[in-house]
């Protein structure tokens, strides 16, 4: 089986009249609070990562909240990061499993690449961990629902690059949640 590659997070759900070469660098941007990206409407800027930034948005048709991922524009030129994102997103919206974030969406608005996800309420592992240590049943817990995730990932094809506290939410429920 080939691996694939998970670097965060349906059949396709991309623009009929996308690919890398319909980009143009120069339109990308930056996303702001009260923007409306298709039928999503942008609330707040979350994060930014190597690669990418993360905006809490309201789908206003389904009436529910979730991520928005997009490519930073610094790296909306480079041919290869903009596979890679297209790539992330098909891939994970193959994966279905509780422990993965799912992807809804993929769109195109005005020049800029956006995922739609799942917003995942809770916290980060990384912020738990730094409050101090965890009981060794919720430590273990937690590891058991990781693996199990990750288990379901590779049986699939999937590694994913970029596992590391901070990209591991736990719910308000205690349970974790891949991103």
């Amino acid at each position: 089986m080939e691996n694939k590659v998970l670097l965060g997070g349906t059949s396709s759900f991309l623009p009929v009249s996308w690919s890398v070469e319909s980009m143009n660098p120069q339109s990308a941007n930056v996303l702001q609070v009260g923007d409306e990206v298709g039928r999503y409407r942008v609330e707040a800027f979350v994060a930014e990562g190597g690669m990418g930034q993360v905006f809490r948005a309201w789908d206003t048709r389904l009436e529910r909240r979730v991520a928005l991922k997009i490519i930073r524009a610094e790296h909306a030129s480079e041919r290869d990061a903009l596979n890679r994102f297209q790539r992330e997103a098909q891939i994970l919206a193959k994966l279905d499993h509780p422990g993965i974030c799912h992807v809804y969406d993929w769109l195109d608005h005005q020049g800029t690449l956006v995922m739609a996800m799942e917003w995942v309420e809770g916290t980060s592992l990384n912020t738990l961990l730094d409050q101090g240590a965890m009981s060794t049943p919720q430590a273990i817990q937690l590891l058991k629902e990781v693996a199990t995730a990750l288990a379901a990932a590779h049986a699939r094809g999937v590694v994913h690059r970029d596992l590391k506290p901070s990209n591991i939410r736990i719910t308000k429920e205690g349970a974790a949640k891949i991103l």
